[in-house]
């Protein structure tokens, strides 16, 4: 029944995704609400119901946003590498919530970068405007994570096995 939950959870947060965050926008480069509540979730939680988020959300990105599979995989990753090494390298919940947000986006990205230019054999842009999005996308994330790091942890209770 909990996972239950958190699958309606991360399926409303897909749905502010689309309908509310896509609409921010700066060159193009939307926040990634998905994975900053994955993160969180990850980082609040730990390693099961941040794997468990992960897949649910990315697949859900996947299947319901025509992609190849990436977020799946990335997401699912991450949620799994967050909630594994939250304590062992990020130190107290509270003090690592937007370094884990920013280390997930940055990781998300490269992964992406790499799966898309290794196994779709999709071009990749120059260095700089790459860096720029990555730069941007960080950004956006890391202020997007203090705002709903409450959110996450109040929920927690939700979630969690009994």
């Amino acid at each position: 029944m909990k996972i239950f939950r958190l699958g309606v959870f991360i399926f409303l947060v897909y749905l502010l995704q689309v309908a509310v965050v896509s609409r921010f926008a700066i060159f193009s480069v939307r926040p990634d609400l998905m994975l900053v509540v994955i993160t969180l979730i990850a980082v609040t939680q730990g390693v099961e119901r941040g794997f468990a988020s992960g897949f649910l959300g990315g697949l859900m990105q996947d299947v319901l946003g025509g992609m190849y599979f990436i977020n799946f995989l990335t997401k699912g990753l991450l949620g799994f590498l967050v909630g594994t090494f939250k304590e062992s390298i990020f130190g107290s919940e509270e003090s690592v919530a937007v370094t884990a947000v920013l280390v997930a986006t940055v990781t998300e990205f490269v992964l992406q970068v790499l799966i898309l230019s290794l196994f779709f054999d999709k071009p990749v842009a120059t260095p700089l405007s790459l860096f720029l999005l990555l730069v941007i996308s960080s950004v956006f994330n890391c202020a997007i994570a203090p705002i709903l790091y409450p959110l996450i942890r109040a929920s927690a209770p939700y979630f969690a096995e009994e």
